[in-house]
């Protein structure tokens, strides 16, 4: 892992950066049909299943953190493994 927490700044330039990205993606996905939302391409998952698995890791590993579980489900990391990162 990271020896450092990043700066500040540079945090608030990583999520200026995704927040444009993730404009992006969705004005492409806007464009797009219902069907080719759900459609799979080389065996990859849609972009709604995409999404589907966004909410789901942002809901189970970043709440799982805010509300102590001792042990991640997923990953099976115990969350005072992690006391580094702090």
């Amino acid at each position: 892992m990271a020896e450092r927490a990043p700066a500040s700044d540079d945090v608030r330039a990583a999520w200026q950066a995704l927040e444009q990205a993730w404009a992006s993606t969705i004005e492409r996905a806007r464009r797009l049909t219902e069907e080719q939302l759900h459609e799979s391409v080389g065996g990859e998952w849609s972009f709604v299943d995409t999404l589907r698995h966004l909410v789901f890791a942002m809901d189970k590993w970043f709440t799982t953190l805010i509300l102590g579980d001792e042990e991640f489900q997923h990953i099976r990391y115990a969350v005072r493994d992690l006391a580094h990162l702090e």
